[in-house]
């Protein structure tokens, strides 16, 4: 059975005859995300933006850094065993094997990409609950507890929400596009020195191109489905480690501009669904 979730927002109702607010499902299928309900047709579902953008190679450079950790922690493993080993009358058969017991089936790139994320999500939390504290929201809770890293991170968020008085308007906003039959979740709506904006978060040393279609593709729904959607886009760099770049808001472009190139994303998805439903 596929993973489904709740979301928290909601969608704004359009001729249900109601006048209520349907709940959104995001419901993850063979590790692709779908949105349902709400203001999507019946019967019909849409997916995500993030799940089309997968279709974008990540590029040689994050191949060669997988290996390089990879080989960095084999080594760091081979010198263990032979410090454990040292003196004893074993062969290289018990070296292998005592080698084979220490490497995991979890990748050592993996791992570190999951300390990176939960810098990151520590971080996202917070600055969420802050924002949510500050529109005054009801039952928020307390807040969550975040390490030393995160800390580091979430008070550079804070110097630059200040210096450019950022105002949230809405957290974690669904967004769809009928057209296009695409949909997703905008991190922030906000005013940024009294513009409305589009803003997503990300976390790592830069901001990598597709995270501006993903933000193009937020905008366009936004224009779909409100008279003053925002014009501004950005994305929020959070640096997920202490000496990594400080936080950081990258203008995410020209929306037409950056959509039509998701759109070829969009169209390259289309193609390998076909190509692996035909299989």
């Amino acid at each position: 059975m596929p993973q489904v979730r709740q979301n928290h927002m909601r969608a704004k109702a359009r001729n249900n005859g109601s006048g209520g607010t349907p709940i959104m499902n995001r419901t993850t299928i063979k590790g692709q995300r779908w949105y349902t309900g709400g203001i999507i047709p019946e019967g019909q579902r849409y997916p995500s933006v993030t799940t089309i953008l997968k279709a974008i190679p990540k590029g040689d450079a994050l191949v060669a850094w997988a290996a390089k950790v990879e080989r960095e922690m084999v080594i760091s493993q081979a010198a263990l065993v032979y410090q454990e080993l040292r003196g004893k009358k074993y062969g290289s058969v018990k070296f292998v094997m005592r080698l084979k017991e220490l490497l995991t089936d979890e990748k050592a790139h993996q791992k570190l990409l999951k300390k990176a994320g939960a810098i990151g999500d520590q971080v996202h939390q917070l600055i969420e609950w802050t924002l949510k504290a500050h529109m005054m929201m009801d039952k928020i809770g307390p807040p969550p507890e975040i390490g030393d890293e995160a800390k580091w991170a979430f008070g550079e968020f804070m110097k630059w929400k200040d210096a450019n008085n950022l105002q949230p308007r809405k957290i974690e906003h669904f967004v769809c596009c009928h057209c296009h039959q695409i949909a997703g979740t905008v991190d922030l709506l906000a005013e940024v020195n009294g513009k409305l904006t589009a803003c997503d978060w990300k976390t790592g040393k830069r901001v990598y191109y597709e995270a501006l279609l993903q933000n193009a593709a937020y905008r366009h729904c936004l224009g779909t489905m409100y008279a003053d959607a925002p014009l501004q886009g950005l994305v929020l760099r959070l640096p997920k480690q202490i000496g990594e770049p400080g936080f950081e808001a990258v203008d995410a472009g020209d929306e037409r501009i950056y959509f039509q190139k998701f759109l070829h994303a969009k169209k390259v998805w289309e193609d390998i669904q076909d190509h692996e439903t035909n299989i």
